[in-house]
């Protein structure tokens, strides 16, 4: 996985990877977390899944990170 952020930064040059999971997804919240993704928020109602509207957890890594 660290491979793709490499490459994600150097060979593509962006400067931003933003995620977000659902707030009940503690893995997806330990991976990014391990990848040095860092919290930046929630969004209330932010996808619609199976007939509810979900929160996530927003996370973002900048190249600077």
């Amino acid at each position: 996985m660290n491979s793709c952020l490499e490459y994600i930064f150097h060979s593509l040059g962006l400067h931003r990877i933003q995620a977000s999971y659902m707030v009940n997804n503690h893995r997806s919240g330990r991976l990014l977390r391990h990848l040095g993704f860092l919290q930046e928020g929630l969004a209330k109602d932010y996808v619609h899944i199976n007939g509810q509207w979900q929160d996530h957890i927003l996370m973002a890594k900048l190249n600077s990170d």
